[in-house]
């Protein structure tokens, strides 16, 4: 028996975190310089790691998916992201620039061709940026997906959605600032409301809306710890500021035709990893992506939104070998 044990938990084994090879700048445009780093085997198969937000920055975690021997693993932080430059710059920030700044960054580093990965609002930048560029994608590796669309943001924002469901105790902290009528569209009042605020208003509102969302990031958040962070000297709160941005242009996309177009990347090998207990981006999403990604493979986890336990890890694992094999036409 124990033996069993020691043989599952070491099947799919995540990898040790790669360090850093190679990092630096790329200007890419209309002012900006995107920041990133490249970890593993240089010559190894490409794999760009995207972070999520919009507002996030690299994160190293996600490097133990991949065997550092045979993966050559790309990271950047996007536009106002991380170390990229102007920080929190809002100015020429849209979904399309992202695509381009990663076809810049493909050609600076000569790649010719790369998987793409990407979890939250990364899966919805991989998945904008395949279907634009299929002809550069080896592969696609997604989790907690976010196709952008209403639908999704209702789930998360309104009354009648599972999240308020969940925490209605909290969605009511949520909601506080907002008047009776501002409450039958809390994102868009939050949008309207955070353009028109200045000074310690407007860091309210936005510590207010990102403390929302850290609540659905999985089952029994810990409150006092919550608080804690968002209410901490270090919590910077522009970064909402840059996720609002966003929403407040809808991600700068049209969800249904980004659905439709998934066709193009049929034949490119999909995996799809999705924790059951996220309730920011409610598994429903993973599924209907699933659906129209013709070949694509899924898993749920008993995870939230970060794909943190052992087993989801050993899943990872399992879908990037799994992908070695087919590229190396072993399979």
């Amino acid at each position: 028996m124990l033996k069993f044990i020691k043989n599952l938990f070491s099947k799919n084994k995540p990898y040790k975190i790669a360090k850093t090879l190679e990092y630096g700048f790329l200007s890419v445009g209309d002012g900006h310089k995107i920041y990133y780093e490249i970890a593993g085997n240089r010559k190894g198969i490409p794999v760009a790691i995207l972070h999520g937000g919009p507002g996030g920055s690299i994160g190293y975690s996600k490097r133990a998916w991949y065997n550092p021997k045979e993966y050559c693993i790309i990271q950047f932080d996007q536009r106002g992201c991380g170390k990229s430059t102007p920080r929190l710059s809002l100015e020429n920030n849209t979904t399309t620039a992202l695509i381009e700044d990663m076809e810049k960054l493909r050609k600076h580093l000569n790649v010719d061709k790369w998987v793409v990965a990407g979890g939250s609002w990364g899966s919805t930048l991989a998945l904008a940026y395949a279907v634009k560029n299929s002809e550069n994608v080896l592969g696609l590796f997604l989790n907690s997906v976010f196709l952008a669309s209403k639908e999704e943001m209702d789930v998360v924002y309104k009354n009648t959605g599972p999240a308020s469901y969940i925490y209605p105790d909290q969605y009511l902290k949520f909601i506080d600032p907002l008047n009776q009528e501002e409450r039958k569209d809390p994102l868009k009042a939050y949008i309207k409301k955070t353009n028109k605020a200045k000074g310690l208003e407007k860091e309210f509102l936005l510590r207010n809306f990102v403390r929302w969302e850290c609540l659905l990031l999985g089952l029994n958040p810990d409150f006092v710890s919550l608080d804690r962070f968002i209410n901490g000297e270090d919590f910077d709160a522009g970064l909402a500021e840059l996720e609002l941005h966003y929403f407040a242009n809808g991600c700068f996309m049209d969800s249904e035709k980004l659905l439709d177009d998934l066709k193009i990347l049929k034949g490119i090998p999909a995996y799809i990893i999705q924790g059951r207990y996220d309730f920011l981006c409610n598994p429903k999403f993973a599924y209907k992506l699933h659906q129209f990604l013709v070949g694509s493979k899924l898993v749920f986890t008993f995870d939230g939104h970060s794909i943190k336990s052992y087993a989801a890890k050993q899943q990872a694992v399992a879908f990037s070998n799994e992908f070695l094999q087919i590229i190396k036409g072993e399979r």
